[in-house]
């Protein structure tokens, strides 16, 4: 019989399978919330099905395997002081103030026509950004991603003339499927 905790992965209750192999569930269900794990770690899971009571315990082979990885650690602050120059009539420079403390590696900057920015980024999604508006990929319908790295500024083109244009700058933490946004 083993010994499962999947509120506390690290607590040292759990029962091990060898080197690094821990048990986190064991029960008649079919779903775990587990807590306790590392930040930007992947983890690799495997599901057997058993049989018996006691000290009878019939094994199966693992019924099925997957892997995934965690989130990076969500920032605590966002990006201030938003500015827009060197506008004409195709194109802007937005720049913004990174958080002296709390904030992301990276940025994110989504801007939307029309009206205000109305999709956040999904955790654990990359978006490809483009400096010219409506290449980029969307955060929602109409929300483009003109930028996505670790600066400050962008001087986007592909704007069209006496419109207003609405722009977010997310923080955040990760690449590819660790991204962990503050909305």
């Amino acid at each position: 019989a083993y010994t499962a905790n999947s509120a506390s992965f690290t607590d040292g209750t759990n029962s091990t399978t060898g080197t690094n192999n821990v048990v986190i569930y064991n029960g008649t269900g079919n779903t775990v919330t587990v807590s306790g794990l590392t930040a930007a770690t992947a983890y690799n899971f495997d599901v057997y099905e058993y049989n018996g009571t006691t000290s009878t315990y019939n094994y199966a082979a693992a019924a099925s395997a997957g892997s995934t990885t965690t989130l990076d650690i969500e920032p605590t602050a966002q990006a201030t002081a938003l500015t827009f120059t060197n506008v004409t009539t195709t194109g802007m420079t937005i720049g913004w103030t990174k958080p002296s403390s709390g904030g992301g590696t990276y940025s994110l900057v989504v801007v939307k026509s029309g009206s205000e920015v109305n999709s956040d980024p999904t955790d654990g999604t990359f978006y490809g950004a483009s400096t010219a508006f409506g290449s980029g990929s969307q955060t929602g319908t109409g929300n483009y991603v003109v930028y996505n790295s670790t600066g400050s500024s962008i001087t986007i083109s592909g704007l069209t003339s006496n419109t207003t244009y609405y722009v977010a700058v997310y923080q955040y933490n990760g690449t590819l499927t660790t991204c962990n946004y503050l909305t």
